[in-house]
C-alpha cells in the first residue's frame, strides 16, 4: 500500500515507526513505543494495572517481589528482570493488549501497522527458522490430536483457572521430527501441543509450561478466563510504564453502530481516533444486540475510516438462533472490514485464535450441527445459493431451496433467513408411502427452534377407508391412524402405522404380532435411540376385526396388516360354542299294507263291519346333527404369497336309528253319515337298531373368488357313517278307537289308544346301515341316505330266542357308538381340503361294528410324513452308533426334523447313555419310542450335527424380461452350500434402462455398471431380476465395500454360521422409471434358540443411497481448474498445497478432465501411494472445494 511496505521472514521479528526502532531476538519479542517499554517474558504472562500487578502461576512458576530474583523451573527457563534478556523457546508467543493486536501467521508472527516497516533480521546463534515445508505441516496438523488425558486436566485445570478440553497434544513420530526441526522438547501453536522425543503429556512442568502458551495464544473474546492471583501487599506501585500498557488514553467507552451502511462515529470516538495520528485506534462497535467488539481503525489523510488490517477483524456474534453452537464449543464472529467508511462484512465461525475465512463456513457449521440448533431428524444433504453478509447496517443470511431427508425417509426442501434478529423458516417434506395419498407435510419452526409439524394423510388401500396423521416432533416421523376396513368377510377398525419396508412385508409371512410391528415402527423413527433409520417406509398394522365366514359361524379375529393392504388371520378364531347342524329328520318306507274287512247293513243306521289290517314299514331316523368344542386354527391371508393352511376342528354328533315296525290291527267299526267310527287292538313288533356316531372330522373350506375380493366361502364335510349298534326285537299292543271323518265333516281325524304293554327282547348278531355324508354345513339340503337290504329271516329269529342266545337284560333301544370316517363318500369326487392328500386313495366304508384307534384317523399325507419321519429318524439312530450325540446335536438334529416332517411334538429323554425320542403327528410312537446313542463326555459340548442341524438356503428367483423391484431376499446362506453366482458379464436379458445408458456412452470406463442386487459371491444370478444399472465408483464400488464383502467374509470365518441378506430398492419416476432412485442393503445373522434357528432383526451390516438419474443428453461438461483455483482448493483443504498440486497434475493435456468421478478416480489412486494420512483424511473434503467459480462440472 502507500503508506507503508509489508515485509516478513519468520521467525525473528523487527518492528520500526518513524520515532523509533524496535528489534526482536528470534521468538522473543519486544515491543517498544515511544513512551514504554513492553517486556514479554515466556511462560508467564506479567499484566500490571494502576493498582496491582496480576500474576499468573503456571504450576511450577513462583513469581517473587522486586527484591527477590524471579525464577521459573519448568523447560529450563529463566525470567529476568526488565535490565536482562529474555530468550523464549519456539513457537512464536502472542501478545494481545487493549491497545495492540498482535496477529499470527501460522507459526511465523507478523505486525503490521499502516506507519510502521516491518522487518526480520536473523540472529545466528538463535533458534532457526520455520521452513515454509515445516509450516505447512504444523498448518496441517492443526486439531488433528489427541485430547489431554484425564488425569493431566483433572490437576491442571484447577491450578489454571481453565478449562483445557479443546487443547490436542501430538506424541507421534510426525511431532518428533518437527520438534527435531526446531531444537526444542515441546512447542505450541494455538491450542495443538507438539511433544518431542521421549515427551508426553503429564503431570510436569514441561506440560504447565506448553498450556500457559495455549492461554496466552487464545483470542481475548472466547479465551478462558486465567487464574489471577491478587496480592496487593505485595503488589508494588504501578509505573507509568505498566499503566500505559494496559489502558489507553482517552479510550471512548460508548460504542459506535454497526448498524448503517458507512462508519459514522459521534465527536467524542472521532476525536479520540484523530488524536493516535493515523495508528491503530481500538474503538468499541455493535450491531444492536447481535454483536459487540473492538474494531482496530484508523484514519487516513483524506479523513475517511479504515480498519488497520487487509484482513477482516472478528467481533463475537450471538445471534440468537447460533447461540445453541456456544455448548458444543462453536462461537460465531462477525468478520467486518470498513474501507473508505463502507462497512461490510460476513458470519462465520471462530477458530481459536483466529477465524474461517470463508463465508460459507457458517451454512455449513449450520448444516453439520443442525441437530444442535434443535432440527432432530432432519439430515441436510445439501446447502445450495447462500447468502452471508452485512451490507447497509443489515445482517443477512438466507440459505434457499435445500434438501433434507426427514425422519431418515422423506424428501423434502426447505428456506432459512435471518434478517438482524428475525428469523424465517419453512420447510415441507413429501409423504410418499405406498397405500397413502401423496401429501405435503409443512415443517415450522417454534421460538424456541424446535421443528414439528403435522398432515392428514388418505389411505387409498383397496377396502380400507379413513385417515392417518403424520406428525413430526422431536426429531421422529410418526404416522399413524384408525382406519376402517369392509369387505364381505371382515368388517371393523384397524391401527395402521408406517415402519421399515422390511417389517411391513414380511408381517404375514413371519406372523409378526402387534408389539413387533409397533417396536419396529418405534426403531425405525429413532423413536427408542434417536437415530432415525435411514431407507424405505410402508405400511403396517393390526386390529381385531368381526369376521362372519357364513351366516352361522361369526365372531372376531385378530389380524395384522402388511405394506401390501393384505390382511391376515393370526392366532386362533373362537366361533360360538354349539351349532346344530341340522334337526331330527324321519325316514319311513312303507313296505306294504294289507286290511281284510266285512260288512253288515243296519236299516236306517248304517253299515257295521269287522275289519283286520297288517302293515310293515321301514323306518330311519337321522338327527339332530350337531358340533360343538369348535376351534379354527393355521393361517387365513389375503395375500397370494401367504400359503392358507386353514381348518376347522370340532366334535361332531349324529344320532340315528333304523329297523322294521310290523302292525296288526283288529276289531268293530260302524259307518255313520260317511264317518267310520272303529274300535279294537293293535300290536305292535318293531325289530331295529339304534347307535349314534362321534368323531372329530377335518371340516374344509373352498371358495371361487379372488381371496382378496372377500368373497364368502363355505365350509363343508364328508365321509362315510358306519353305524353298528344291537338289534332289538319290541312287542306292545293297545286298546284304541278311532274316528275317520269325511272331508265336509267337521268332526275331526283322532284315534285315542290306551297301552296294554310292552316288551323288548334283544338279539344276537349286528344290524347294519351305512350313509354316504357330503353335507355344507348351514345348508338345508340333508345328507342323503341310502339303506342297505334288511335281511328279516322269522325262522333265524325264533331260533335264536329259543336258544337263549340274546343278551340277558333290557337292551333295547341302546345307542352304541359307530365310526366316522373321512374323505369316504362315493360318487363325484368331493372338494378337496387345504390339507394336501398327496393322492393316496380314501379307505373304504366299515363293514359292521369296527375298533377305533387311540386319536384321530390320519390323513395320507399325514401317514406319507410319518413314514419319511420315521425313517430319517432311523438313520439318525445309526449313525449315532458310530458318531453318539450330545445334548445340543439331538436339539439342533430333532428340531430340524421337526420342520421338514411336520411332527407336532418330537422330544428327546436322556435314558442312561441313550437319548430315547418320542414323537407326534397324528399317530404316535409313545409305545415303541426310537433310541439314540448319546454322548456324555461334558468335553464335547460344541454342536456339530452337521448340514442336517441347517434349514435349506432359500434364494430369489433369477429370470430374465423381471424388472427387479421391491426387497430381494435370501435366507439361511451358509459357506459350504452357496450356489454358484454369475457375473454381469454373462447376462443375457434385457435390463431396462442399459440401452440409453450405452447410447448415451455412459458405460465407458466403468461410470455406469450392472449391479448385482444379491451379489454374485453370495450365489446371485446375472438376470434382469437381479441387476440393475447403478454407477460404478459411487454405488456398486461403495456397497461392494460397505455390505457384500463384509457380509460374504463372515460366513467366509464362520462356517458353522448362517446369514440372511436383503436388498431394497425403489425407482425414479418417468422418464426415468428404469434407474433406481434409492437401494438399501443389509444383512445379519441367526441364532439358535428354543431348539430352532431364529432370525436376529439387527443387521451386522447396512447401507443406504439415495441415487440421481443418469444425464442421458450426451451434453457432459468436462471438469477445468485453473492455477488460481489450486490456491483456493489449497485454502480449502487446509493449506495442502500438495493435494492441490495432484489435482493439477491430474489433468489431461489440454487442462481437463474426463469427468468428476474420472477426477476422482484418479486423485484416489494418488493419495494411496502417499503415505500422510492427513493426505488421505481430507480427500473426503474435495467434492466441496471442488464447486463454485473453481471448476464447472457435472455429474454424469
Amino acid at each position: 500500500m502507500e503508506e507503508e511496505e509489508v515485509q516478513t521472514k519468520p521467525i525473528a521479528l523487527q518492528l520500526q515507526s518513524d520515532e523509533e526502532e524496535i528489534q526482536t531476538k528470534p521468538i522473543a519479542l519486544q515491543l517498544q513505543s515511544q513512551e514504554e517499554e513492553i517486556q514479554t517474558k515466556p511462560i508467564a504472562l506479567l499484566l500490571q494495572s494502576d493498582e496491582e500487578e496480576i500474576q499468573t502461576k503456571p504450576i511450577a512458576l513462583q513469581l517473587q517481589s522486586d527484591e527477590e530474583e524471579i525464577q521459573t523451573k519448568p523447560y529450563g527457563l529463566q525470567l529476568q528482570s526488565d535490565e536482562e534478556e529474555i530468550q523464549t523457546k519456539p513457537i512464536a508467543l502472542q501478545l494481545q493488549s487493549d491497545e495492540e493486536d498482535i496477529q499470527t501467521k501460522p507459526i511465523a508472527l507478523q505486525l503490521q501497522s499502516d506507519e510502521e516497516e516491518i522487518q526480520t533480521k536473523a540472529n545466528p546463534g538463535q533458534t532457526p527458522a520455520v521452513s515454509p515445508n515445516l509450516e505447512t505441516k504444523i498448518q496441517s496438523r492443526r486439531g488433528t490430536g489427541q485430547p489431554l488425558p484425564a488425569s493431566t486436566r483433572a490437576f491442571m485445570e484447577p491450578r489454571f483457572g481453565a478449562n483445557f478440553s479443546g487443547v490436542r497434544v501430538h506424541t507421534d513420530s510426525s511431532a518428533v521430527q518437527m520438534n527435531k526441526e526446531l531444537g526444542a522438547q515441546a512447542f505450541t501453536h494455538g491450542r495443538d501441543i507438539f511433544y518431542g522425543a521421549g515427551k508426553s503429556p503429564g503431570k510436569n512442568s514441561l506440560t504447565a509450561h506448553e498450556l500457559t502458551h495455549t492461554i496466552q495464544q487464545q483470542p481475548r473474546a472466547v479465551a478462558q478466563k486465567p487464574l489471577l492471583n491478587r496480592t496487593p501487599e505485595e503488589t508494588p506501585e504501578p509505573t507509568s510504564d505498566a499503566a500505559e500498557t494496559t489502558t489507553e488514553p482517552g479510550i471512548p467507552t460508548e460504542p459506535t453502530s454497526l448498524a448503517e451502511a458507512t462508519f459514522n462515529p459521534s465527536e467524542t470516538v472521532a476525536t479520540y481516533i484523530s488524536a493516535q495520528r493515523r495508528r491503530r485506534a481500538t474503538v468499541p462497535v455493535q450491531l444492536g444486540n447481535l454483536a459487540r467488539g473492538t474494531l482496530q481503525v484508523r484514519q487516513k489523510l483524506d479523513g475517511t475510516y479504515d480498519t488497520i488490517n487487509p484482513q477482516r477483524q472478528a467481533i463475537p456474534f450471538t445471534h440468537p438462533f447460533l447461540a445453541p453452537l456456544q455448548s458444543v464449543g462453536i462461537q460465531p464472529v462477525l468478520a467486518l472490514r470498513i474501507r473508505n467508511n463502507t462497512i461490510s462484512g460476513y458470519a462465520t465461525i471462530a477458530n481459536g485464535d483466529s477465524f474461517i475465512a470463508n463465508p460459507r463456513q457458517l451454512v455449513n457449521t449450520i448444516k453439520e450441527q443442525s441437530e444442535t440448533l434443535g432440527w432432530l431428524g432432519m439430515d441436510i444433504s445439501h446447502f445450495p445459493n447462500t447468502q452471508n453478509q452485512l451490507e447497509n447496517g443489515v445482517f443477512n443470511l438466507g440459505v434457499e431451496n435445500f434438501r433434507f431427508k426427514l425422519g431418515g425417509f422423506l424428501d423434502g426442501t426447505g428456506n432459512l433467513g435471518l434478517a438482524n434478529n428475525s428469523v424465517t423458516f419453512n420447510a415441507n417434506a413429501t409423504v410418499s408411502v405406498r397405500g397413502l395419498s401423496e401429501s405435503q407435510i409443512n415443517i415450522e419452526r417454534d421460538d424456541q427452534g424446535n421443528l414439528s409439524g403435522d398432515v392428514e394423510v388418505p389411505v387409498n388401500f383397496a377396502n380400507f377407508s379413513g385417515n392417518v396423521t403424520a406428525n413430526f416432533l422431536n426429531g421422529i416421523v410418526d404416522i399413524h391412524g384408525t382406519v376402517g376396513y369392509t369387505t364381505e368377510k371382515f368388517n371393523g377398525e384397524i391401527n395402521l402405522l408406517v415402519t421399515d419396508a422390511n417389517t411391513a412385508s414380511n408381517v404375514a409371512l413371519q406372523q409378526l404380532g402387534p408389539e413387533a410391528v409397533e417396536a419396529a415402527a418405534q426403531q425405525a423413527s429413532g423413536e427408542t435411540d434417536g437415530r432415525p433409520q435411514p431407507g424405505e417406509r410402508a405400511l403396517a398394522g393390526w386390529g381385531v376385526l368381526n369376521f362372519a365366514f357364513t351366516e352361522w359361524m361369526t365372531g372376531q379375529a385378530q389380524v395384522i396388516i402388511d405394506n401390501e393392504g393384505h390382511i391376515t388371520v393370526v392366532g386362533e378364531i373362537a366361533p360360538p360354542a354349539e351349532i346344530e347342524l341340522f334337526p331330527q329328520k324321519d325316514y319311513i318306507k312303507r313296505l306294504f299294507t294289507v286290511e281284510v274287512r266285512t260288512l253288515y247293513g243296519v236299516p236306517l243306521v248304517g253299515n257295521i263291519f269287522l275289519f283286520a289290517n297288517l302293515g310293515m314299514d321301514a323306518m330311519a331316523k337321522l338327527g339332530p346333527g350337531k358340533i360343538y368344542n369348535i376351534q379354527v386354527d393355521g393361517t387365513y391371508s389375503t395375500d397370494p404369497q401367504v400359503f392358507n393352511r386353514f381348518s376347522m376342528a370340532a366334535t361332531l354328533n349324529i344320532s340315528a336309528f333304523a329297523g322294521l315296525r310290523l302292525r296288526g290291527e283288529g276289531g268293530a267299526g260302524v259307518e255313520l253319515a260317511g264317518h267310520d267310527i272303529k274300535a279294537g287292538a293293535g300290536i305292535n313288533a318293531l325289530a331295529g337298531v339304534q347307535g349314534y356316531v362321534e368323531a372329530t372330522p377335518t371340516i374344509g373350506y373352498r371358495e371361487q373368488a379372488d381371496p382378496e375380493a372377500g368373497r364368502q366361502g363355505e365350509f363343508y364335510l364328508n365321509g362315510h357313517l358306519e353305524l353298528a349298534a344291537q338289534p332289538f326285537l319290541g312287542l306292545g299292543g293297545d286298546l284304541f278307537v278311532e274316528l275317520d271323518s269325511p272331508w265336509w265333516s267337521p268332526a275331526p281325524d283322532k284315534k285315542w289308544t290306551w297301552p296294554l304293554g310292552q316288551l323288548e327282547y334283544p338279539l344276537p348278531g349286528e344290524f347294519g346301515i351305512g350313509a354316504d355324508v357330503d353335507y355344507v354345513i348351514g345348508s338345508d339340503q340333508l345328507p342323503e341316505i341310502q339303506f342297505g337290504e334288511v335281511d328279516f329271516n322269522a325262522d333265524r329269529f325264533m331260533t335264536d330266542l329259543m336258544n337263549d342266545q340274546v343278551p340277558s337284560g333290557n337292551q333295547g333301544e341302546q345307542e352304541q357308538q359307530g365310526q366316522w370316517q373321512e374323505n369316504a363318500t362315493t360318487g363325484a369326487n368331493p372338494e378337496p381340503t387345504l390339507t394336501d392328500s398327496q393322492g393316496a386313495p380314501p379307505p373304504q366304508p366299515a363293514q359292521g361294528q369296527q375298533q377305533t384307534g387311540e386319536g384321530e384317523v390320519p390323513a395320507p399325507n399325514v401317514q406319507q410324513r410319518w413314514l419319511q419321519g420315521m425313517e430319517a429318524l432311523g438313520a439318525l439312530a445309526r449313525r449315532s452308533q458310530s458318531d453318539p450325540l450330545n445334548q445340543a446335536e439331538i436339539d439342533a438334529a430333532l428340531a430340524n426334523l421337526r420342520r421338514q416332517y411336520g411332527f407336532t411334538q418330537l422330544r428327546a429323554e436322556q435314558v442312561g447313555e441313550d437319548w430315547r425320542v418320542y414323537a407326534r403327528m397324528n399317530p404316535d410312537n409313545s409305545n415303541n419310542p426310537i433310541t439314540v446313542d448319546g454322548e456324555t463326555s461334558t468335553g464335547a459340548a460344541q454342536i456339530t450335527a452337521g448340514l442336517a442341524a441347517f434349514p435349506p438356503i432359500s434364494m430369489p428367483h433369477f429370470v430374465n424380461n423381471v424388472k427387479a423391484s421391491g426387497i430381494i431376499r435370501a435366507e439361511y446362506l451358509r459357506i459350504s452350500d452357496l450356489p454358484e453366482g454369475e457375473n454381469s458379464s454373462k447376462h443375457r436379458g434385457s435390463l431396462p434402462g442399459w440401452d440409453k445408458i450405452q447410447v448415451a456412452g455412459l458405460s465407458r470406463n466403468a461410470r455406469w455398471v450392472k449391479m448385482h442386487l444379491l451379489t454374485e459371491r453370495l450365489g446371485g444370478k446375472a438376470t434382469d431380476s437381479n441387476l440393475t444399472p447403478a454407477r460404478g465408483p459411487e454405488t456398486n464400488l461403495r456397497f461392494r465395500d460397505s455390505v457384500e464383502h463384509p457380509a460374504y467374509n463372515y460366513i467366509a470365518q464362520h462356517d458353522n454360521q448362517m446369514i440372511w441378506y436383503e436388498t431394497s430398492i425403489s425407482y425414479h419416476g418417468a422418464p426415468n422409471d428404469d434407474f433406481i432412485s434409492n437401494i438399501s442393503m443389509r444383512w445379519g445373522v441367526y441364532e439358535y434358540v428354543n431348539n430352532q434357528w431364529q432370525k436376529v432383526r439387527t443387521a451386522m451390516g447396512s447401507d443406504s443411497q439415495n441415487t440421481d438419474p443418469p444425464n442421458l443428453s450426451g451434453q457432459v461438461e468436462k471438469v477445468r481448474i485453473n492455477e488460481a483455483g489450486r490456491t483456493r482448493i489449497s485454502a480449502l483443504l487446509g493449506g495442502d498445497e500438495s493435494l492441490a498440486r495432484i489435482i493439477i497434475d491430474e489433468r489431461t493435456e489440454n487442462g481437463q478432465y474426463n469427468s468428476y468421478l474420472h477426477l476422482l478416480l484418479r486423485i484416489r489412486r494418488r493419495v494411496k501411494r502417499i503415505e500422510t494420512p492427513a493426505l488421505q483424511e481430507r480427500l473426503s473434503s474435495l467434492p466441496n472445494a471442488i464447486s463454485d467459480d473453481t471448476v464447472t462440472f457435472q455429474r454424469v
